[in-house]
């Protein structure tokens, strides 16, 4: 989505600095997944307990989640059970992950030796199904606060005829164009804007980019592979990494997937 003007080299210029905008927003798309259909009912019940403005989505089986998140139909936070027929917890926390980077997940399982294998995961909390009722509101609040702090980084960018909002999180990677930055979104749209990358990279609030060259840099969540000085998007979008910044970025990788 490249936006064009006849007098700007092709690209409209900003009108104003990009700035951060911030709201807190309660409502929450959460997913639940466990092959007991009573204990599904029991978590969808006590989840609205909590929390009002709540869309809840139960799933028995792990893959019925999985295709719907391939399909767009994402979910901020996910309870997984650890033991399932279809396919087990942690298989399934590896490849949402792989579909949806951002996305925040709750194992609850009374088999607590999986806990350390789900914080090797990434995973947001561990919960033993015994103490459910008594942690479930302290994990809702906490999911709440990250989920907002995810989803309220963004840019506004302003031009003479309209504004547009881009989800910080929905940016896989920047790259100088000229004398312009252009956007690569996940969705596989561009948005070209007139300051340098590196600058943009500064005001953005977020660790989760690092600079793989001059006047390129990744976001590491849509990072799937790092390979003989090339990175590798989730998209398999292909990018060259200059000789000096591997190393870095091989750390920063690792940092981020938490090895």
């Amino acid at each position: 989505m490249k936006v064009m003007s006849s007098n700007c080299g092709g690209f409209v210029r900003i009108l104003s600095i990009m700035r951060f905008c911030f709201a807190y927003n309660l409502s929450m798309r959460i997913a639940v997944c466990d092959d007991d259909r009573m204990f599904l009912e029991k978590m969808e019940h006590q989840i609205r307990k909590v929390m009002e403005e709540v869309e809840v989505v139960s799933y028995q089986r792990a893959v019925d989640f999985l295709y719907d998140l391939q399909e767009g139909r994402d979910a901020d936070l996910l309870f997984a059970d650890v033991e399932m027929p279809d396919l087990n917890g942690m298989d399934l926390v590896k490849k949402a992950k792989e579909v949806s980077p951002y996305l925040l997940v709750v194992l609850v399982s009374d088999y607590t030796e999986y806990a350390v294998d789900g914080y090797e995961l990434s995973v947001f909390r561990f919960i033993p199904k015994t103490q459910l009722e008594e942690r479930l509101e302290t994990v809702l609040a906490d999911a709440v606060k990250e989920v907002n702090l995810q989803k309220d980084r963004y840019l506004v960018v302003e031009k003479r005829d309209s504004v547009e909002k881009i989800a910080v999180r929905d940016i896989a990677y920047m790259e100088k164009v000229g004398k312009n930055s252009v956007m690569h979104l996940r969705n596989g749209s561009t948005v070209s804007v007139r300051m340098a990358v590196s600058l943009m990279n500064e005001m953005i609030p977020s660790e989760d980019f690092v600079f793989v060259d001059r006047g390129l840099a990744v976001n590491l969540a849509y990072v799937q592979n790092l390979t003989d000085g090339i990175v590798i998007l989730e998209d398999g979008t292909r990018i060259p990494v200059s000789r000096s910044r591997q190393k870095n970025l091989r750390e920063r990788i690792l940092r981020f997937w938490g090895e």
